[in-house]
């Protein structure tokens, strides 16, 4: 099978510069840029498409991406003015001159606090093992919750691991392939941590303070547990962790490339902000009541306003779909009708402390995300309506969520305008 993202040249077929110069796309939040289409397929219409940019001013790529993205729509007007070339065997290189996306409707607000403008390439093997295991919150059939998260310090700079070396920084300005980190739950130990770079290689730190990036397995030394800053220094909760190695009891931090995990107690430089690194638009299911968070519109003849509760089985539709919105290290929870959901269940238009949010992880037996709010209490579903509100000051399955990826829902139409049904004998 052919390497997602792989380019043209690979299969011998060279596009020549014209070609890579006329070629123009706009797709989802990446500006207009120079590049061209590659499209592999054996059987005829159904094609895998990359679009491939060029760094201004040479003829290095620097960014390939999939074709078709799951929550842009395509059809045969989107490509004008393509021409089509012939490769070697089912491979075959496309130039356009524009394309015109469509975007479906759920999709069309401006996602809001998404860092990452050009992701990575699902193509590498580190990162397709990412994209499989953390991009929802959950791997697989093990059931242990991972996330994909970026580590912002004091200076506001991302904590890095550079590809040369395995070295480690904090100096990333933006988050993107190499600012990202998977955190991965110890099943059997309670709120102990792996935290684990794109390259695939584990954080550690030993006796002496020293941290690196280069263990492919895990042991006592790439052991973490994670200190809020509330519980350490009181008042306001700005949803900052402190990293603590388990074996040495020591806190990791630091700027630039000066980074150690030698601090008894966590100063200014041991402070992380953590920045999800997930598409904003997600569903959150309860840990302990199985289903999913949904919009409830309010009902005047019962008296009830518009709230999200947690009672979906299945998340289907727009009202499954939970916005998450990242400002100053915390998160407001925008519902489909673009109200912000507040600390005592209401949703309100506009943002304010009582709709912010600090994150906290659990690991053990029950693992998850639990949502705090600004008087210490954490987001449950309360009730018989099991309406999303703050309640309980401590941390159990009641409160702890996992995100999953929101996936895209279609129609199909007919030739004769008819829509496909699962229900025979349906007209519509």
């Amino acid at each position: 099978m052919t390497r997602h993202g792989a380019c043209s040249t690979s299969h011998g077929y060279k596009q020549n510069e014209k070609e890579r110069e006329q070629g123009k796309a706009c797709f989802g939040r990446v500006k207009k840029e120079t590049g061209y289409l590659t499209a592999y397929g054996a059987l005829p219409g159904r094609a895998i498409l990359s679009l491939c940019t060029l760094v201004p001013g040479t003829k290095r790529e620097r960014y390939r991406q999939p074709f078709p993205d799951p929550r842009i729509v395509y059809n045969r007007d989107s490509f004008d003015g393509g021409q089509r070339k012939p490769g070697f065997g089912t491979h075959t290189s496309v130039v356009f001159e524009k394309i015109r996306v469509e975007v479906l409707p759920r999709y069309s607000a401006q996602p809001v606090g998404h860092p990452i403008s050009h992701p990575p390439d699902p193509g590498t093997p580190t990162v397709r093992r990412q994209l499989d295991m953390a991009m929802n919150g959950v791997k697989g059939s093990e059931g242990h919750h991972h996330w994909l998260v970026g580590l912002i310090n004091h200076q506001g700079k991302y904590l890095t691991a550079e590809t040369f070396g395995f070295k480690i920084n904090a100096s990333g300005a933006t988050m993107r392939k190499k600012q990202v980190w998977t955190i991965e739950h110890d099943p059997k130990g309670d709120d102990i941590i792996y935290i684990r770079s794109h390259l695939g290689r584990y954080l550690s730190s030993d006796k002496r303070g020293n941290v690196s990036c280069n263990s492919e397995s895990t042991g006592q030394e790439e052991k973490f547990c994670i200190v809020y800053e509330d519980t350490k220094r009181g008042g306001p909760d700005s949803g900052k962790w402190a990293i603590r190695s388990v074996a040495y009891g020591t806190y990791f931090g630091g700027s630039e490339d000066k980074l150690s995990c030698n601090q008894k107690n966590p100063g200014a430089s041991e402070w992380w902000t953590v920045h999800l690194a997930v598409h904003p638009q997600v569903n959150l299911k309860n840990v302990n009541r199985k289903k999913y968070a949904c919009f409830e519109p309010g009902d005047d003849d019962k008296d009830t306003d518009d709230a999200i509760q947690v009672k979906a089985l299945i998340p289907w539709g727009e009202e499954a779909i939970v916005t998450l919105d990242f400002a100053d290290g915390k998160y407001a929870l925008k519902s489909c009708n673009n109200r912000y959901l507040d600390r005592e269940g209401y949703l309100v238009e506009e943002r304010d402390e009582n709709c912010m949010y600090t994150l906290q992880i659990r690991s053990g037996q029950y693992s998850g995300m639990a949502l705090k709010d600004c008087t210490g209490r954490f987001l449950t579903g309360v009730g018989m309506d099991a309406i999303m509100q703050g309640r309980n000051t401590t941390v159990g399955k009641d409160e702890l969520f996992t995100i999953e990826d929101s996936h895209p829902q279609v129609f199909f139409v007919a030739h004769n305008n008819k829509k496909v049904s699962i229900k025979q004998g349906k007209s519509d």
